[in-house]
């Protein structure tokens, strides 16, 4: 999902990197395209499930703030 400042909907993707469908290949191309189309600024991951792996899968992004809950 992206959001503007204002936190207005602007485009909503779903992603399935993790298993039990395992579609990284898949995953890492749509959020870059919406990094690129949107420039995103920031990431929030929530705390349910697989968070961490979505941390780990989107620790390549360095130039975006990766916002996480407190373990």
């Amino acid at each position: 999902m992206v959001l503007d400042k204002q936190g207005n909907l602007l485009h909503n993707e779903t992603i399935y990197p993790h298993p039990p469908h395992n579609e990284v290949r898949q995953a890492i191309p749509k959020v870059m395209n919406l990094v690129d189309a949107y420039k995103v600024e920031a990431i929030a991951i929530g705390n349910g499930t697989a968070g961490r792996e979505t941390e780990y899968l989107l620790s390549g992004f360095r130039s975006i703030k990766i916002s996480l809950p407190s373990w």
